[in-house]
């Protein structure tokens, strides 16, 4: 995939050895895409036949990207791709609500676009959901949209954008969080 390992020079350095990771991953997800998408769309193995699909654990679990090993995050990226590549032109999601080219560089997005497949898989998939809930779904989807588009803003429409660097946040020593808290406490 192109761009994945493209920053400007205002970007924090990408280390190397999760930047290899991330491109063995992409490239082994291209490589099951080209042979998913040359499967007839009503075989049972097409990713097109049942979109949502994968080894993600069991209706109603979040993903948690960052504690994932090696192999579950290819399995889970690859199945969140293979639903997004159907869901999102399905949904009408436009270059304001949605980085196309490159959504997987966007943390902020990756976590909602996983949130939103959860509800896919729990709200649509699972056979023993209510019959309201997937309009609970549409509803949602329609806020998800809305929200992206607030948040995102379309940056990316033609190329990727790296947004502003944000300041690191600040983790007290215990120190300092006991003497903060005696003040409030004292009430200075």
């Amino acid at each position: 995939m192109t761009g994945a390992s493209e920053h400007s020079a205002d970007e924090p350095p990408v280390n190397p050895k999760k930047q290899q990771q991330l491109e063995a991953v992409l490239a082994r997800v291209d490589a099951e895409h080209a042979h998913q998408h040359n499967t007839p769309w009503h075989d049972p193995g097409s990713p097109l036949a049942r979109p949502g699909e994968g080894p993600r654990g069991d209706l109603g679990t979040s993903v948690n990207w960052h504690a994932m090993e090696d192999d579950d995050f290819s399995d889970t990226f690859g199945a969140l791709c293979t639903f997004l590549e159907w869901a999102i032109p399905r949904w009408n999601f436009t270059t304001e609500q949605f980085p196309y080219h490159c959504w997987w560089m966007h943390t902020d997005v990756f976590e909602e676009i996983t949130a939103w497949w959860g509800l896919w898989q729990s709200y649509i998939r699972n056979p023993s959901a209510h019959i309201a809930e997937s309009v609970t779904f549409h509803e949602r989807t329609d806020v998800l949209k809305d929200r992206l588009a607030n948040t995102y803003r379309g940056r990316c429409r033609h190329q990727h954008e790296t947004a502003p660097a944000l300041p690191a946040v600040s983790i007290p020593d215990l120190a300092t969080l006991i003497a903060v808290i005696g003040q409030a406490s004292a009430g200075g």
